[in-house]
């Protein structure tokens, strides 16, 4: 079940509680944190388990599946592949960004922005376009200063 969203040319967010249990893939990057409850998020072969306020970056074109026992609310995040390659006249983007294996300041930060984003969605009389854009090319800033690898 999808609880709220919003959607812009940059970037989707909505509140899931019903993940993608079946393998799958897709162009644009996906950006998971887990708010209540756990799921494992297994990534070509490489099995995740994601807890609360977990934070766990889905490259593109990665095959991925999601298995989850009990309840989860959980934070998705889908960056256009395309926007963010135009953005940064990049023609391969890839980033490294896993909670469950390291955390610390910089998924500190992480966390603070994507809560930040999705409270500027919770109230929608009070949602104001310009300013997600704004914070939505926060976290962008954010995942490329941090969390881009260079090749």
């Amino acid at each position: 079940m999808r609880i709220g969203i919003q959607n812009t040319d940059l970037l989707k967010l909505s509140v899931e509680t019903e993940p993608v249990n079946c393998i799958h893939f897709h162009e644009d990057i996906e950006l998971i944190m887990v708010l209540e409850g756990k799921m494992s998020v297994h990534i070509e072969g490489k099995s995740h388990l994601v807890k609360a306020e977990d934070c766990l970056l889905i490259n593109s074109n990665r095959k991925h599946r999601c298995d989850v026992r009990g309840k989860v609310y959980y934070l998705s995040l889908i960056i256009s592949y395309k926007r963010i390659r135009e953005l940064l006249s990049q023609p391969v983007i890839e980033f490294w960004c896993n909670s469950t294996v390291e955390d610390g300041k910089n998924y500190d930060e992480l966390r603070q922005m994507m809560c930040i984003l999705l409270n500027s969605c919770v109230c929608p009389h009070e949602f104001d376009i310009l300013e997600y854009y704004s914070l939505s090319y926060q976290l962008i800033k954010l995942l490329t200063e941090k969390f881009l690898i260079y090749k």
